[in-house]
């Protein structure tokens, strides 16, 4: 492989590292913002920096002697004492952060000569699928990606407090702070869906998840916010039926089953006119990794500034072929759409299925059990919701559903990290699969 950076060069740049640190350890919570021990070409000065890390830890003064004396008692790093002399060559510690990103760059460019390299050759094979070479291509760029971040640089507290005195702001001029969904009850919990947080609802099939997503969606958009759906599950057609059905004032089921009469499709092309520009994204591929979800969704930031993404729903994501259970490829999961959120600073929703155990018990209402693989999801969610039609239940019981129950849908609240909740009544329009406002709230579902 065509090595990017001068050996030579390089090295001198990651011994100016260490030199500064040597001279002020306080250096070393500068430069670690940007460098982690193994990005360094000799691997012996990336063991000492890794070496700095733990006598900071540990509070003890970094020195030859210190670092001496931990190399003996850590014999597998492979460091001398002479090692460590030759690291620690006097630097300026105003320039150790300069060196730093300098050491940064030069491993993220051979890592993408290394990867491209291979992809190159393999590209080359008759052989190999492009699909999957691509697909691997992805990854492993986005691994780059991911090895090279050190984490967000601290900030004072008199920088954050302007972020938070302008989050309150919107509030007193009466300016929601999030993304609305369009459903009165529900927006006045949330405040509207905040940026880097994940909302997950779950349901049972049938009981309307993908009907409330699709809903949320179309309310964001009309309200001017660009908005994406992953969608796992049905195509690009079945999402977009659901989304225009309500505004068409057409059936969502004659759509699908392109049961229009002449007349229904002439008033059809009339007004999908008024929403033809809605900002709404849709993405259908089903067999896609959290990574890949993950490349897609900051495309989709770059270019189409998206404010919500919606994915439907979390447990077809491919895990990404680490070894584990079924629980713990659930929780890399979970965890790798908390941190999109927190990364693109936007709320992500994930829709969720239920176990069968909902089923198998008198009360039909969902609770923190129900939910699959849960332990990881239950952690990183900022908000939880089930959803609970009692008029679903009743008709597969072949029972006749009190009418005051009819289109009923409860909204529970499992989990609200960012305050008070309670459950909400919403009117579920099966005909539209969408959501609305209760005009009735006095119905009360236990």
């Amino acid at each position: 492989m065509t090595e990017l950076i001068d050996k030579g060069h390089q090295n001198s740049i990651e011994r100016k590292v260490l030199g500064a640190i040597g001279v002020d350890h306080s250096v070393y919570s500068d430069v670690s913002r940007y460098l982690k021990w193994d990005m360094f070409i000799n691997k012996k000065y990336g063991r000492i920096f890794k070496m700095c890390g733990e006598l900071i830890e540990d509070q003890i003064q970094i020195n030859e002697l210190n670092l001496t004396h931990l190399a003996r008692k850590q014999p597998e790093y492979g460091v001398q004492m002479m090692d460590i002399v030759d690291a620690l060559n006097y630097a300026s510690p105003m320039d150790g952060v300069m060196y730093a990103k300098s050491v940064a760059e030069g491993w993220i460019k051979n890592q993408i000569s290394r990867i491209t390299q291979e992809a190159a050759h393999l590209s080359k094979r008759e052989a190999t699928d492009a699909f999957e070479l691509l697909s691997e291509l992805i990854t492993k760029l986005e691994g780059i990606n991911e090895g090279a971040d050190v984490g967000n640089a601290p900030e004072e507290l008199k920088d954050l407090l302007g972020e938070v005195t302008e989050y309150l702001q919107k509030g007193v001029d009466g300016i929601s702070a999030g993304v609305p969904s369009g459903l009165t009850e529900l927006d006045e919990m949330t405040n509207g869906w905040q940026d880097s947080d994940l909302t997950i609802i779950a349901a049972r099939p049938a009981m309307g998840k993908s009907a409330l997503a699709t809903t949320i969606v179309k309310n964001a958009a009309h309200a001017g916010f660009p908005c994406a759906i992953f969608s796992l599950e049905m195509s690009k057609f079945q999402v977009v039926c659901r989304i225009v059905a309500e505004d068409v004032q057409l059936f969502v089921q004659d759509l699908a089953q392109r049961k229009l009469t002449s007349a229904q499709m002439l008033w059809f092309k009339e007004s999908i006119e008024s929403i033809r520009h809605l900002p709404i994204t849709v993405d259908d591929n089903s067999d896609i990794t959290i990574d890949q979800l993950r490349v897609r969704a900051r495309e989709l930031k770059r270019k189409k500034g998206i404010k919500l993404l919606v994915v439907d729903y979390l447990q077809l994501i491919d895990g990404d072929g680490t070894k584990g259970n079924r629980e713990q490829e659930i929780a890399r999961i979970s965890r790798g759409l908390k941190k999109i959120a927190k990364e693109l600073k936007i709320p992500v929703i994930a829709l969720a299925q239920l176990s069968r155990a909902v089923e198998q018990r008198d009360n039909k209402r969902p609770m923190m059990s129900d939910l699959r693989e849960s332990g990881g999801i239950e952690q990183d969610a900022d908000a939880i919701f089930f959803l609970y039609r009692p008029e679903y239940y009743a008709k597969l019981a072949g029972e006749e559903c009190p009418p005051e129950f009819r289109g009923v849908c409860q909204l529970i609240t499992g989990k609200f990290r960012n305050g008070d909740s309670s459950d909400i009544l919403l009117k579920f329009v099966g005909e539209y699969s969408s959501f609305r406002d209760r005009d009735d709230l006095n119905v009360k579902l236990n």
